[in-house]
């Protein structure tokens, strides 16, 4: 006598999982706040979330199988944000890079000089339930970049935001 199918395609059919209940991350689904400063709102697209590590092989005489890894340092990608410009939330990263700038240039007229600050990009569900959160570490703008705005397209105005940090792991 044959037995039903068990796998998780079963379980999706008979409705024991579903959107409702899934704790999934949806990609498109993503907030960035900013250490001593607050939420700089929901983005469209990240990119560069990764990590390398990175390594040097040593060959050692009399071994022919294979060589040593040595670890060297992990390098981590730089992060670049986009979204459509919104009147609120450009405005809290335009506020926020005009307090990076003082700080940047503060340690010239005797205060402290910028060393980075943390951030977290937090990924939701369906929800808008968090369902996962990397820790950026002494992070450092880039670059931030505007709009092209030209009267003979009707697309979207877009901004960029690209950011150096030290690491999430």
């Amino acid at each position: 006598m044959a037995t039903a199918p068990t796998g998780s395609g079963t379980r999706w059919a008979k409705g024991e999982w579903h959107v409702d209940k899934a704790m999934f991350g949806m990609a498109m689904r993503f907030k960035v706040t900013v250490d001593a400063f607050g939420e700089l709102g929901y983005w469209s697209s990240c990119r560069g979330l990764n990590v390398s590590f990175e390594h040097e092989e040593i060959e050692c005489g009399g071994n022919y199988e294979n060589v040593v890894l040595l670890p060297k340092r992990l390098k981590y990608g730089s992060i670049t944000l986009v979204r459509a410009v919104q009147k609120d939330d450009t405005k809290k990263v335009e506020t926020w890079l005009r307090q990076v700038t003082k700080d940047w240039y503060g340690y010239e007229f005797g205060q402290q000089e910028y060393q980075g600050t943390g951030m977290q990009i937090e990924l939701m569900d369906a929800h808008n339930k968090p369902v996962y959160q990397w820790q950026l570490r002494s992070v450092f703008p880039k670059s931030w970049k505007g709009p092209d705005l030209d009267a003979d397209t009707n697309k979207i105005a877009l901004e960029t935001l690209e950011l150096a940090h030290q690491g999430f792991l």
